[in-house]
């Protein structure tokens, strides 16, 4: 097996990233004849002029664990991260829905109401699975649905859809009647790359609906950053629960996080802010 292929078969990476890392490390090796600390650090210098440094190291991340050499990880250079923060493009309630409502694909259509619902990356809703949509049982009288998403690093967390929306999701994929309800693909086909391309396509129609309605520069990961500044500002300050709404740890949300808080906090959170 090669570089390639272990990063494709044995990690949760995108496929346009373990391609990216594979090219990497072949570039790497064809300057250098061992993947020893003094090599590495010297390589990851030569790329940060290029400003390519910090993904670079990602890539011996994986490379030095497929050689059974990732005890000299720790040995490696640290790079410095850029804390240029994305602007993003922040609208009203209004205005997201008339971004959603615009979207001429059906699918894609419900796929931007539960991002916008929710906060979730696009890639984890485009690969949610019909079983993984069920009516919340301890909700039930309040048609709250539960949605379970597999998101990065292959965990998993729940998200909550409120009475006003759930009937029009639920129904979606009832009718559909897919395992991927939001995935055009032939079943021989490799899941990573169905999913890659059923995410161009999403984000083409979400680029399309997004300009008529006069935001050139919207964008899909858009739905989660306003998501994020309507639990903050509208629901509650304390960051622990912007955490826990996003399903990240403080570190990304802001600061870092030990605890998580249960699952009925996030149920309660969302059905705030998006009833």
């Amino acid at each position: 097996m090669n570089f390639k292929e272990y990063l494709l078969s044995n990690t949760s990476l995108l496929e346009r990233t373990a391609i990216l890392y594979d090219r990497t490390i072949k570039r790497f090796l064809r300057e250098y004849d061992e993947a020893t600390v003094e090599n590495i650090n010297k390589f990851i210098i030569d790329s940060s002029k290029n400003k390519r440094s910090l993904y670079v190291k990602y890539a011996f991340k994986y490379y030095l664990r497929y050689i059974n050499k990732e005890e000299i990880y720790d040995k490696l250079i640290s790079v410095k991260k850029s804390m240029k923060k994305k602007q993003g493009t922040y609208l009203s309630r209004k205005e997201l829905m008339k971004i959603v409502n615009g979207i001429e694909n059906k699918a894609h259509k419900i796929v931007a109401l539960i991002q916008f619902l929710t906060g979730a990356r696009a890639h984890d809703v485009l690969s949610i699975r019909s079983d993984e949509v069920k009516k919340d049982e301890e909700w039930m009288g309040k048609g709250v649905l539960q949605i379970r998403l597999r998101t990065k690093g292959n965990k998993e967390r729940y998200v909550f859809i409120g009475q006003s929306y759930s009937d029009r999701i639920w129904y979606f994929i009832k009718k559909r009647n897919k395992k991927y309800p939001f995935l055009d693909m032939d079943e021989s086909e490799d899941l990573r790359k169905v999913i890659d391309r059923n995410y161009r396509y999403y984000y083409n129609s979400i680029k399309k609906s997004a300009k008529k309605c006069g935001y050139e520069n919207f964008a899909t990961h858009d739905f989660r950053r306003n998501f994020a500044n309507d639990v903050y500002e509208k629901e509650t300050k304390d960051i622990r629960y912007l955490a826990n709404a996003l399903g990240v740890t403080e570190t990304t949300a802001l600061i870092y996080i030990k605890k998580k808080l249960e699952k009925d906090k996030a149920r309660e959170i969302m059905m705030k802010i998006r009833p």
